[in-house]
């Protein structure tokens, strides 16, 4: 017992001390992210409160996918506080990638020291992934890299229980996002593809085949149950309608992103803290049967668009990131290096999705991570195939890693701590401001944090443009309970004659007005 765990610690000492730089470094800084929170985080948490109280009709949502918030259950089951649980699970989740890459760069033959090399490289934006926003993200990742493990594993063109896994990890990264689904239906396809033309005898090509139909029934058996629930509660066929509403956001003439959305919307459901839970069912646009010339010519432009600003996502990545995949297509072009071929056509469609959309940093964290595993490889070609010096190469080596520190270097100013909304909270559950209808002049996120930390419901932002008549009108149909109204709105906005103040502080700048 005592050697085997011994051999152990020995055959996996890096990724342990890898395991542990990583926890330190959270322990470290944790204090700086602890309430840290996005529109989304919020979401996420409802939904877990709705399955664990019960409300699985409300709880099951067309717009985000159920994974995340299946797995946070168990913490909230344990009492702990939500936004507390989403921290722990995104670090463990952590834990669980660095793993997956572990096995990836082993798989790839990569050499102990560059091996050791991407795995510390990755530690700083595992971390920065981990901490500045609450998302599935980066269980996405875990789930594809997983995938990509099966897909590349020797023993898949031998035995048929690696096409389960395949089908299975699939199917999981669907369940987290739907995203998932169009890339891995096109992706697995190509690949096994990429698999059937190197064999010529006609028995492994038939294994292959059925390699694809044994990963393909998995993935729609259990993609499809998921499908066939939320169609039933929408009352159409759909597999998200995330694809549906995402399309809305980034329509001519929508003001992109739902911090901006102006106007009040009723929840979906009484357990809902706001229309965020599941906007499944908003129209922001019109829908029409007919395609203009001039909606293809915003479509194509907003391709060419989404199409720099992913190019500058993956420049902050590393402003060698973009040489490293052109360096990868060139260097493994050869037949020989199929499994390389199976992992660049990953990094190369992964962000084409995405193009018709509104895109975030995050969406390509999966992408990030392989590009990463890419430079490992060159790093390792070249020392392997002495194309460079060893001290040549060392050197390159330390720049690159630099190069990959500015993302996370970056971003660590970019999230508000929170804090000052939890403090806020608290005093407004002393004035029992709680399980109130809130409204709000200015301010979309905080008012939406504030609501969620101080347990109320959220019905959105008025914007500055309503008159005050029309704000009236429109808080008397919703029947608000109060209105909150922040910083250059108590400028533009005086309700005293009408309702009373109950609320007044400097920092951050908010009057609070009780309606009814």
């Amino acid at each position: 017992m005592k050697d085997s765990f011994l051999n152990f610690l020995k055959r996996n000492h890096l990724l342990l001390n890898v395991i542990g730089v990583y926890l330190l470094t959270l322990i470290i800084i944790f204090p700086l992210f602890r309430f840290v929170l996005n529109p989304d985080g919020i979401s996420y948490i409802n939904i877990a409160k709705k399955y664990l109280s019960g409300n699985v009709n409300f709880a099951v949502n067309g717009y985000w996918s159920p994974l995340f918030s299946w797995l946070l259950l168990p913490f909230l089951a344990l009492n702990i506080e939500a936004l507390l649980a989403t921290k722990i699970l995104s670090i463990i989740i952590g834990i669980f990638l660095l793993i997956a890459v572990n096995k990836l760069l082993i798989s790839q033959k990569i050499t102990d020291i560059w091996r050791a090399w991407a795995l510390f490289t990755l530690i700083p934006l595992l971390v920065m992934f981990t901490l500045i926003v609450v998302t599935p993200d980066l269980l996405l990742c875990v789930m594809l890299i997983n995938y990509l493990n099966s897909l590349l594993d020797k023993t898949f063109t031998k035995y048929r229980d690696q096409a389960l896994t395949v089908g299975w990890f699939g199917a999981l990264a669907y369940l987290t996002k739907a995203y998932a689904l169009l890339f891995f239906l096109v992706h697995f396809t190509v690949s096994i593809w990429i698999i059937y033309r190197r064999y010529k005898l006609a028995t492994r090509k038939r294994f292959i085949l059925s390699q694809w139909l044994i990963g393909m029934f998995i993935f729609i058996v259990i993609s499809g149950s998921w499908s066939f629930i939320i169609s039933k509660k929408y009352h159409r066929l759909t597999f998200s309608t995330a694809g549906e509403f995402n399309r809305q956001l980034s329509a001519k003439g929508v003001i992109t992103y739902p911090k901006h959305i102006v106007g009040l919307i009723e929840p979906l459901d009484k357990l809902s803290t706001s229309y965020w839970d599941d906007p499944s069912n908003i129209q922001l646009v019109n829908p029409s049967k007919h395609i203009s010339i001039a909606d293809v010519l915003y479509r194509l432009k907003l391709i060419y668009h989404n199409f720099l600003k992913i190019l500058g996502f993956i420049n902050s990545l590393s402003i060698f990131a973009l040489t490293i995949i052109i360096f990868s297509i060139f260097i493994y072009s050869r037949r020989i290096y199929i499994r390389k071929h199976i992992m660049l056509f990953m990094v190369l469609i992964y962000p084409l999705f995405y193009l018709l959309i509104i895109t975030e940093e995050r969406h390509l964290w999966s992408m990030f991570v392989l590009i990463l595993v890419l430079a490992a490889g060159l790093l390792n070609y070249w020392q392997h195939h002495n194309k460079l010096s060893k001290l040549l190469i060392l050197f390159t080596g330390f720049i690159v890693f630099i190069s990959f520190q500015y993302l996370p270097w970056m971003v660590r100013h970019m999230k508000k701590p929170g804090n000052e909304l939890v403090i806020l909270s608290q005093q407004l559950n002393r004035l029992d401001i709680n399980k109130k209808r809130i409204a709000s002049l200015g301010n979309n996120p905080d008012s939406l944090y504030l609501a969620y930390y101080s347990n109320n419901i959220y019905l959105g932002e008025l914007g500055l443009n309503f008159t005050k008549n029309e704000i009236i009108k429109e808080i008397n149909n919703l029947k608000i309970n109060y209105l909150w109204i922040w910083e250059d709105a108590i400028n533009i906005f005086n309700f005293s004659d009408k309702y009373q103040v109950v609320f007044n502080i400097k920092t951050p700048r908010l009057i609070i007005y009780k309606v009814q």
